[in-house]
């Protein structure tokens, strides 16, 4: 839509990279790692960062790079999740430090990173994408037995919270924050 020559894709693995490059992804792409952007001051005019954040080292990082990037007036579209403990979470793959309690806390993030809060747009998406999302996948690997499935909308729900608590995640959210303008807008 926009071309591809001013589209950027950043990935932290380089056998990834190699592959969409050979299956014909037409963007630049990098290998990179995505808590540690290395781009000039202002160069974007858009940054998308689809359920990842919560995997770099860190997400404050991330966010205090991208807003660098971000030219002013350009937004971070992210979707992205929270887990409730990290019972279970390898801290490799999910950095203890990206632990969010509350969607207040998940905007100061953004405020520390250089984003103004009243810029930031955060829309919890839990019961409207992932859950149903989730138990639908349960479904189709027959996780739940045919009287569940048929059954009252209570026994889905339930089926519903006991994948949402199998998954460890409390909250997924689609967030829109964009970086002031020089005019303060």
């Amino acid at each position: 839509m926009f071309g591809a020559d001013r589209v950027t894709g950043v990935n932290i693995a380089p056998d990834q990279v190699e592959l969409a490059k050979k299956r014909g992804v037409p963007c630049k792409l990098q290998v990179m790692d995505a808590g540690q952007l290395e781009f000039d001051p202002e160069v974007f005019d858009a940054i998308l960062c689809i359920e990842a954040a919560f995997h770099f080292k860190s997400r404050l990082s991330f966010l205090k790079n991208a807003h660098k990037a971000l030219k002013p007036g350009g937004k971070l579209v992210m979707s992205d999740l929270f887990f409730r403990t990290g019972h279970g979470v390898e801290p490799q793959i999910f950095p203890p430090e990206n632990r969010i309690n509350s969607l207040s806390e998940y905007i100061d993030v953004f405020a520390e990173a250089g984003f103004s809060p009243r810029l930031v747009s955060v829309e919890k998406t839990t019961e409207l994408q992932l859950v149903p999302f989730m138990a639908d996948l349960a479904t189709q690997a027959n996780l739940f037995n045919e009287e569940i499935r048929a059954g009252t909308a209570l026994e889905w729900g339930r089926a519903r919270h006991v994948v949402r608590s199998l998954l460890n995640i409390s909250d997924s959210v689609i967030v829109v924050a964009e970086k002031e303008s020089s005019d303060g807008s």
